[in-house]
């Protein structure tokens, strides 16, 4: 909790009048047994010059993934001591109606302007995002994020090394992958979240050295920053048990760079950062910019279908048995760098499927086994 507190006021430091009062936050959810979680959103505030904004966050709506949503009152505010950042916890306690894949959000306006490599920040809702798998054995707690003190203490022209290793209470396997903040549309917050196409990764603002994320142990190198300021940074934190994901969580927090003193880095030539890792046991298919995941799989009754692309376009998805009958379709005709789609299997008889992707002329295929 400390080292929180340090980041919290770090964050806040130099930050001009008109900065917003939303800094990030992740959701977190823990089995307590058969189907139900608490559920425990916290957010990261501004208490200097949002606090009127954070006095009247008093509840938060929650869309937890079943069709439903609570609206779920601020459960503690805790400030730094000179009261500059607040931590705000909203936590529930939910029953699902039976087992399946189920992803929690909650989305909120005013994310903080402050933003270096986010487009229209201050236009663009913040959402947090978890997604659960309640599902027999594979019941659990989600990973814990906490950001410490040197995501602040980044200096410009001078190699930095990350922390974003989580902790897991159940001992499962844990894959990191860089992503794209999450957003939804302000008037429908329980949609779909999509990646955000107006973001750029820290080091292609500048277009100059490296941002690369260790997929098994959660440690980002940024070689080096060159422009400082606040960086929005994301993380896609995947767990995994016996081979089979069973929970994914996307944190998002903030990189604050100052111009330090010190010996400046060598910065190396310029890499784009990639969006990929290691993932155990269920690599996607790629094809020249585009890859196609199926999670879990093998599928017993819930699967989700994640289309990637490396520019925005439209697809569409279905779920094919060896006849060749399609027996699921799914249209995406929103135009989005990624798309995700989630496919109900429980009343699918056993045996193998294909999944098929159409993006324009070209057409992606994946194996899905129904036990």
């Amino acid at each position: 909790m400390k080292s929180f507190y340090l980041l919290a006021l770090l964050w806040l430091m130099a930050a001009p009048a008109w900065a917003t009062h939303l800094l990030g936050g992740q959701i977190q959810a823990r089995n307590i047994s058969g189907n139900t979680y608490e559920i425990t959103v916290v957010i990261f505030g501004d208490e200097t010059y949002g606090r009127t904004a954070i006095d009247q966050m008093s509840s938060l709506l929650v869309c937890l993934g079943d069709g439903q949503t609570l609206d779920v009152s601020r459960q503690s505010r805790i400030f730094t001591a000179d009261r500059a950042v607040s931590l705000n916890t909203y936590r529930l306690t939910h029953i699902y109606n039976g087992p399946g894949i189920y992803r929690i959000t909650t989305s909120m306006s005013n994310r903080t302007s402050m933003v270096v490599n986010l487009q229209q920040a201050i236009e663009t809702p913040l959402t947090l995002s978890t997604m659960i798998q309640a599902t027999g054995n594979l019941r659990n707690s989600t990973p814990v994020f906490t950001p410490t003190s040197s995501f602040t203490l980044i200096s410009t022209n001078q190699r930095t090394v990350l922390d974003f290793r989580a902790t897991d209470s159940d001992g499962d396997s844990l894959v990191y992958t860089l992503t794209r903040p999450l957003t939804t549309p302000a008037s429908s917050p329980c949609t779909m979240p999509v990646a955000l196409n107006g973001y750029r990764y820290p080091n292609g603002v500048s277009q100059r050295g490296t941002y690369k994320l260790n997929g098994r142990t959660g440690e980002l190198v940024w070689d080096a920053p060159t422009t400082s300021g606040q960086y929005s940074a994301a993380i896609r934190i995947q767990e995994y048990r016996n081979g089979i994901m069973i929970s994914e969580s996307i944190v998002e927090t903030l990189l604050k760079v100052n111009d330090k003193a010190g010996t400046p880095s060598t910065i190396p030539p310029y890499e784009p950062a990639a969006e990929s890792a290691i993932v155990l046991s269920n690599e996607p298919e790629a094809d020249n910019g585009l890859s196609l995941t199926v999670l879990p799989n093998p599928v017993q009754t819930q699967f989700v279908a994640r289309l990637r692309a490396n520019k925005p376009t439209t697809a569409r998805l279905q779920l094919l048995d060896l006849s060749g009958r399609v027996v699921a379709e799914e249209p995406m005709t929103r135009s989005a760098v990624e798309h995700e789609s989630m496919f109900e299997a429980g009343d699918l008889p056993s045996g193998v499927y294909v999944l098929r992707a159409e993006v324009g002329e070209r057409v992606l295929s994946r194996k899905v086994v129904k036990q």
